[in-house]
């Protein structure tokens, strides 16, 4: 059996089968005990990004209290350049020790930490931060309401449909989709009257096919089904993600990878698309 250091050598083989081999021995069989021994690789600034990029997700997806503590450390770091990142990294874990820090991080100067920090508090669906999502809900920034509302809608609470409403009359359409998921999920009887003006007032069409399928579910007291998917990407060369059997490590259910991967065509420059945040993780609700 490899030893750990061997594994770790491993993921920057220039071999995808010894790339893809270490990893699950890192995650599956080693697990926690390699986490010491990859925090110290990252550490080190002599190693290749794309070799980090692969010993950062190894440390997500085998998790714990110490992967924990590491990303944490991160965050207290103000000048670390991978604290946007960190962020995300406490998301896709579900650190509810981070809910503290990512609360606080709303409010950072930084757009990315921003977005990146109630994508996250979404993920980890602490209520605690459902008074902090709720204030979000009046940013000026149409990108930011977009994605607290789909936080609120992870987290489940349902009093924050008082506050969505309002943005069923956004001028941006994207906000207005999130609302009326939101309204899907959420929403009740008593939004009927204003749902159904808007399938004869809204100037999109893919508004109007989208209420005319919450309207259903309200009537049918039935909730718009919700799945998520959350892919991480190891390694992008050319501004295009390589095939995932080979060079893309993915965690979760994956379908039509075809079609997802050219999300990632400018993955380099961190953006958001319709489908959702892309970034050191990719979520799509469906």
């Amino acid at each position: 059996m490899e030893n750990i250091e061997e594994c770790i050598n491993g993921l920057n083989s220039r071999d995808s089968k010894t790339r893809k081999h270490s990893y699950f021995k890192l995650v599956h069989e080693i697990g926690k005990q390699a986490i010491p021994a990859l925090i110290n690789t990252m550490k080190s600034n002599k190693y290749p990004k794309n070799y980090l990029s692969r010993v950062w997700c190894t440390i997500i997806n085998i998790g714990g209290p110490e992967a924990e503590e590491f990303f944490m450390n991160i965050l207290r770091d103000n000048n670390n350049s991978y604290k946007i990142d960190a962020v995300a990294a406490l998301g896709e874990m579900k650190a509810k020790c981070a809910v503290p820090f990512l609360i606080e991080s709303i409010q950072d100067k930084n757009f990315n930490i921003r977005l990146n920090s109630i994508v996250a508090l979404g993920l980890i669906a602490d209520p605690a931060a459902v008074p902090y999502l709720r204030v979000v809900l009046k940013d000026s920034n149409p990108k930011i309401l977009e994605i607290a509302i789909f936080s609120l809608i992870f987290i489940g609470d349902v009093d924050s449909i008082i506050f969505i409403r309002a943005l069923l009359n956004h001028r941006l359409a994207d906000v207005r989709m999130a609302a009326l998921a939101a309204m899907g999920h959420m929403g009740s009887k008593c939004d009927l009257q204003v749902l159904n003006r808007m399938v004869e007032c809204d100037r999109s069409g893919n508004i109007r096919d989208m209420v005319s399928t919450v309207v259903l579910a309200i009537e049918s007291m039935e909730r718009i089904p919700r799945k998520v998917k959350v892919i991480t990407i190891l390694e992008i060369t050319n501004r295009t993600a390589f095939d995932p059997h080979n060079e893309v490590f993915v965690k979760g259910e994956v379908e039509e990878v075809g079609h997802i991967l050219r999300v990632y065509a400018r993955f380099e420059e961190a953006y958001n698309t319709e489908f959702g945040w892309v970034g050191q993780e990719y979520v799509e609700i469906i």
